[in-house]
């Protein structure tokens, strides 16, 4: 199964780095509300590329001559809804973040920990939905293609990781150095990232969703439900009915 996934903060380039980690909350409205009260800047001053944007509606435009199989979501995770049946999936990501292991809700714990509680617990969130396939043995091949100019460096503990844990089937790819080759996708999922991109710029996902409208005649499909959280409690629903 060959995927496409735009994530929107991709558009938002190093500006991301900025702001994740000081003003974290899980309501983006109440986020972007003490971003604005703690800096004095409003949100709309965090400017979005402009380059970026028109290249992720470019591609989506494209994809969408072959795909009818499209969904679009508020967080990353939910991806998950259409992909937990699947197998030998292939993704090309276009994302800030590469989603493999970045998440857990964890601080200061290793990624291989993190990914033994997606193994055992379905610890899975916007941050490393990418691990939750592979950790299930649905992951066949992940192209993510990011936005950071200044590229990585392969021995960083981080991205050392994903390498030895990927291998081969895993490949971190500058914009400018990639190229879809082959545009039919089967599945094209496009996700507005709200506690990434500040809300003065959620109205480039409607264009999208617009988009969509206007090429296939019909409503686009929204997943406004969080694939985490329905995780966590399938989890807890099975362990009160069946493990008391």
């Amino acid at each position: 199964m060959r995927v496409l996934s735009i994530d929107l903060d991709y558009c938002m380039s190093d500006e991301c780095d900025y702001y994740e980690s000081d003003f974290d909350s899980d309501n983006p409205f109440a986020k972007w509300d003490v971003w604005s009260k703690e800096t004095g800047r409003e949100d709309g001053e965090i400017p979005i590329n402009p380059a970026r944007v028109l290249e992720c509606l470019d591609i989506f435009k494209e994809a969408l001559k072959y795909c009818d199989d499209v969904e679009f979501g508020y967080e990353h995770d939910a991806i998950l809804y259409r992909l937990q049946d699947e197998t030998d999936i292939e993704i090309i990501n276009y994302d800030h973040h590469s989603d493999v292991l970045n998440g857990g809700g964890f601080e200061g714990v290793t990624q291989e920990y993190e990914y033994e509680t997606l193994k055992t617990f379905d610890n899975v969130c916007e941050g490393n939905w990418v691990g939750y396939l592979d950790a299930k043995d649905k992951l066949g091949n992940y192209i993510w293609v990011n936005d950071r100019e200044e590229g990585f460096d392969i021995t960083e503990p981080v991205e050392a990781y994903r390498r030895e844990l990927l291998g081969d089937r895993y490949e971190n790819l500058y914009c400018e150095d990639f190229k879809i080759d082959d545009y039919r996708f089967d599945y094209i999922f496009v996700c507005l990232s709200p506690s990434y991109i500040p809300i003065s710029h959620w109205k480039y996902f409607k264009i999208f969703m617009n988009e969509y409208k206007f090429t296939k005649l019909k409503q686009p499909k929204l997943i406004d439900r969080k694939f985490e959280i329905d995780s966590r409690y399938r989890l807890l629903n099975d362990h009160l009915e069946n493990k008391l």
